[in-house]
C-alpha cells in the first residue's frame, strides 16, 4: 500500500512537531556529504595530529570523506570562531586543545566566544601527560628532593616554559602553589628550544609533553622525576604519576577534543560520539595515537562537558590564586 501525504493535514501539524519531524529525518540520513575538521593550529602539531588520525577512521565509519581544514591564529581563536558561527548541522566539526577551549579564554578578556555556552560537546579524544624533567647535572632524583631544593634556594631554580599560558604554564603554576615552591620560570616560543635550553643546562627543570623530550630522557641527557597523569605512561612505565606519590588534585595533561556549533541535534551528536568512541578503541587508532605520545581516551558527550567545565573551574583558580594577568 502507498502512503500518500494529505498536504493540507500536513499544514495542520504544528509548526515544532514539523521541525522534530524534520530534525530526525536529516539525522537519519547524516552524513549525506563530506564533513569538516577545522583543526584551529597549523599541520604538524599535536591537535593536527589528532585530527589526521580520527579523519581517517571517521571516514571508513561513516562513509563520507572526511576532511581537516587547518584554521590558525590568535592562539586558536580564529579557527574555534569559526566553528562557532558555522551553521550547526554536524559538517563542520572543531578538533582543539586545553588553548583554545579551556585555558586560552579564561586568559584573554578579549575571546570570541565562551567554551561552555557556545559549542557543543561531543567527545574527548586523547590525554597526553607532562613529565615533570630535570637536567641529568642537577643532584635531584626525585619530586620530594626537588621539592627540598627549591625551598633552600626560592626563586633560583631555572625553569624552561614552552610558552605562557600554556597548560605547561598552568601545571608550573599548580605545583608551586601545592607544594608553598617558587621557580624562576623563563618562557620560550615552544618546546623545542626549551628542552634544548634543558639539555644544555642554561635552565635546569621542564614540565614538558613526553613526545617533546622522551629520546633526550632515554639518551640520560634529561631525568624524567614524574607526570602527569593519574596513569603512568606506556612510552615511561617506570615513571611513577605525580597522584601516587602522594601529590593529590595535581593533575595536568594536555587533552584534544572534538566539538560542534551550539545548537547541534542530538540525535546527530549521538551518531558521532558512538563513532568516535568506536575508533578509538580500534588497535591501529591506538597504536598511531601513542607513536604520538597520547592515550586515546573517548568519552561521552555529557562526561567531557563535565570534563570541560571542570578544567574552566580548576584553571581559574588557579590564574586567580597565582595571580596571572590576562591578554587583551
Amino acid at each position: 500500500m502507498k502512503l500518500k501525504i494529505n498536504l493540507s493535514l500536513l499544514c495542520c501539524i504544528p509548526i515544532a512537531s514539523l521541525f522534530l519531524w524534520i530534525g530526525h529525518s536529516s539525522a537519519e540520513i547524516y552524513p549525506d556529504r563530506p564533513i569538516k575538521i577545522v583543526v584551529p593550529f597549523p599541520p604538524g602539531g599535536n591537535v593536527d595530529i589528532s585530527a589526521r588520525i580520527i579523519s581517517l577512521s571517521l571516514t571508513e565509519e561513516l562513509g563520507q570523506s572526511v576532511i581537516v581544514d587547518n584554521k590558525p591564529g590568535a592562539a586558536g581563536f580564529l579557527g574555534a570562531s569559526f566553528v562557532v558561527k558555522s551553521k550547526p548541522d554536524g559538517y563542520t566539526l572543531l578538533i582543539a586543545s586545553n588553548s583554545a577551549i579551556s585555558i586560552g579564554p579564561l586568559l584573554n578578556a578579549n575571546a570570541p566566544y565562551d567554551p561552555l555556552k557556545d559549542f557543543t560537546p561531543i567527545s574527548l579524544l586523547a590525554q597526553t601527560p607532562l613529565v615533570i624533567e630535570v637536567n641529568a647535572g642537577l643532584p635531584v632524583k626525585s619530586v620530594n628532593e626537588l621539592i627540598a631544593l627549591l625551598k633552600s634556594q626560592p626563586g633560583t631554580l631555572a625553569l624552561g616554559s614552552p610558552s605562557s599560558g600554556s597548560i605547561n604554564h598552568m601545571a608550573i603554576e599548580l605545583f608551586q602553589l601545592a607544594t608553598n615552591t617558587k621557580f624562576n620560570v623563563i618562557h620560550y616560543k615552544g618546546n623545542a628550544p626549551a628542552v634544548n635550553d634543558l639539555v644544555a643546562g642554561h635552565v635546569v627543570v621542564s614540565f614538558d609533553q613526553i613526545t617533546s623530550s622522551l629520546q633526550q630522557i632515554k639518551s640520560g641527557r634529561i631525568r624524567a622525576l614524574a607526570v602527569t597523569s593519574l596513569t603512568r605512561a606506556s612510552e615511561l612505565p617506570d615513571i611513577p604519576t605525580l597522584d601516587e606519590m602522594g601529590f593529590k588534585s595535581l593533575e595536568a595533561v594536555t587533552f584534544t577534543a572534538m566539538l560542534g556549533p551550539q545548537g547541534m541535534n542530538p540525535d546527530i551528536v549521538a551518531k558521532l560520539n558512538l563513532a568516535l568512541n568506536k575508533i578509538l578503541r580500534l588497535p591501529t587508532t591506538v597504536d598511531r595515537f601513542k607513536e604520538a605520545g597520547a592515550q586515546p581516551t573517548g568519552s561521552t558527550a555529557a562526561d567531557f562537558s563535565k570534563f570541560l567545565e571542570n578544567e574552566q573551574r580548576r584553571w581559574k583558580k588557579v590564574i586567580l590564586d597565582a595571580n596571572i594577568k590576562s591578554d587583551g
